[in-house]
């Protein structure tokens, strides 16, 4: 299984690469980032997708021009007291995974009929791209949230977050997501390659601008490197997912 990172899925439906996509895979967290789902605001989405499938049932939970309520989609609350960071609720795992898999354009279309025009244009103009390459979308399970938990403790006591740390979290758990599916992740994100060499100097390589992480070898000693950390959800770390 191979994964695409946010920023090389990007680059490819602005043809900026010759990067082959096609039936590769993306992981929700990067599939909520390039379909816009994501907000500033640390409670709030974009937009929100049911997780039923039944349109004409989930209407009825939406006023004209106006999303539908948080409460048909399903969110992961991630808390970060550890390191000093504000909790967030990301939204969207399962159910913007769904509409890609399930090619949905109905539940799409309903869930963003409330933003502007021209948001909704790109939204509808990205998803499209998403389904004419094939690509599939995995959500994140708490296997992955837990060893992002991991991964992030190690991150923190070496290197600076980003600016926005959030972006920081998302990049770490699709490392995360990577390593349990014992898959191969494709990424451009230098301080992302920087933290793979020093704890997996033997899954890393380089074309172009291009890493790439591979985790298939289960030869590979991948918790061997993180198993230092362990005691995170007792320490600090805390989740709550909603279905």
């Amino acid at each position: 299984m191979e994964y695409l990172d946010t920023q090389i899925i990007s680059y490819s439906h602005k043809g900026e690469t010759d990067w082959i996509v096609e039936n590769k895979h993306i992981s929700s967290i990067v599939a909520c980032e390039f379909l816009m789902s994501n907000s500033t605001l640390n409670d709030q989405a974009n937009y929100y997708i049911p997780v039923c499938n039944d349109v004409t049932h989930i209407r009825l939970f939406r006023k004209m021009d106006h999303s539908f309520a948080k409460k048909i989609s399903d969110s992961i609350l991630f808390n970060f007291s550890k390191i000093d960071q504000p909790p967030f609720r990301q939204y969207n795992n399962k159910s913007i995974s769904n509409i890609i898999n399930n090619k949905r354009k109905d539940l799409l279309h309903s869930s963003i009929g409330h933003l502007k025009k021209e948001m909704r244009k790109t939204i509808n103009n990205k998803f499209i791209f998403l389904l004419d390459q094939n690509i599939s979308c995995n959500p994140i399970y708490e296997c992955d949230i837990e060893t992002g938990y991991e991964l992030l403790d190690l991150f923190s006591k070496e290197y600076n977050t980003k600016d926005n740390f959030k972006n920081t979290w998302n990049d770490i758990l699709i490392l995360s997501k990577t390593i349990n599916d014992k898959a191969i992740l494709n990424t451009n994100d230098k301080l992302l390659k920087k933290f793979a060499e020093k704890y997996f100097p033997n899954n890393i390589t380089r074309k172009d601008d291009i890493f790439t992480l591979d985790f298939e070898d289960k030869k590979n000693a991948v918790r061997n490197n993180i198993q230092e950390s362990k005691g995170y959800i007792n320490n600090g770390w805390f989740y709550k997912i909603k279905a």
